[in-house]
C-alpha cells in the first residue's frame, strides 16, 4: 500500500500526524501524565514569561524562590480574566499568581527581570517531518499498544483515501484503542491526583517570610 498512486508520500506524513494526534488524546483522556513536559522560564523586562511553542495546557507553574540553586519553590494560582484588573499594575518580590494571555504569561504581581519560573505542561501532538538526508524518524507511541493504534489508524485513512474496505481495519484499530484506554488508565492510578487549596494566609510559606493575607479577602 506504501506505493499506492493515490497517496503521495507527503500526505503519509499528514495520516501519520493524524493518527498520532489521536493517540496523543487518548493518553490525556486516561489521565496520563505521559506527555507531559517541564520548562525553566525567566521573567524578562517586560514583566511577562515567554509561552512555550507547543504548550497545549498548564498542569503548574511554580516559582523558583533561590532560582536553582536550593529547588525551593512556590506553586502560583491561575486566575480568571476577570481578576486581571484588581492586580494589573502591581509589583513586588514574591509572585502570586498567573493568567495566559495570547503567547505569554503575566505574572502577579510582577516581579524583576531574571526571576525564574517552572512551567509544567502537557505539550501539542507534534507535526511529523521527515529530516533532509535521513531515512527514518523516530515518535514516542508510549506502548506496543500505541504503536498498534497508530499503524491500523494510518491503515483506515489510507484504505479509506482509495475508496477500499476499511471494516477490517477499524476493527482492529477500535480494538488497539481500547487496549490503550485500559493500560494507560491502569498506569495513571500510579500517580494519581488530587485538588489542592492552596494556602493564601502564608502558613504554608513560612520559610518565605510570608505573612500578608490572602488577595481575594
Amino acid at each position: 500500500m506504501e506505493n499506492h498512486n493515490l497517496i503521495q508520500p507527503s500526505e503519509w506524513l499528514d495520516l501519520m500526524t493524524e493518527a498520532y494526534s489521536e493517540l496523543f488524546t487518548i493518553v490525556m483522556e486516561a489521565g496520563l501524565s505521559y506527555f507531559e513536559y517541564s520548562v525553566i522560564l525567566t521573567m524578562d523586562g517586560s514583566g511577562t514569561l515567554p509561552e512555550p511553542a507547543d504548550h497545549f495546557s498548564t498542569v503548574e507553574l511554580a516559582w523558583l524562590a533561590d532560582g536553582t540553586l536550593t529547588g525551593r519553590r512556590r506553586d502560583l494560582r491561575e486566575i480568571q480574566p476577570q481578576e486581571r484588573s484588581r492586580r494589573a499594575g502591581l509589583t513586588g518580590s514574591w509572585p502570586e499568581s498567573f493568567i495566559f494571555v495570547d503567547d505569554v504569561i503575566f505574572i502577579y504581581p510582577t516581579v524583576p527581570a531574571g526571576t525564574l519560573f517552572e512551567l509544567r505542561y502537557t505539550a501539542q501532538p507534534p507535526t511529523i517531518v521527515l529530516t533532509v538526508g535521513l531515512l527514518t524518524f523516530e515518535v514516542d507511541v508510549v506502548s506496543g499498544d500505541g504503536l498498534s493504534f497508530v499503524i491500523e489508524s494510518v491503515a483506515v485513512k489510507a484504505l479509506r483515501k482509495s475508496g477500499s474496505d476499511v471494516s477490517a481495519a477499524v476493527q482492529a484499530r477500535e480494538e488497539a484503542r481500547e487496549r490503550c484506554l485500559e493500560s494507560f488508565t491502569l498506569r495513571s492510578f500510579n500517580q494519581p491526583r488530587r485538588r489542592v487549596n492552596a494556602d493564601q494566609s502564608g502558613g504554608e510559606y513560612s520559610w518565605l517570610g510570608w505573612g500578608g493575607g490572602s488577595w481575594d479577602g
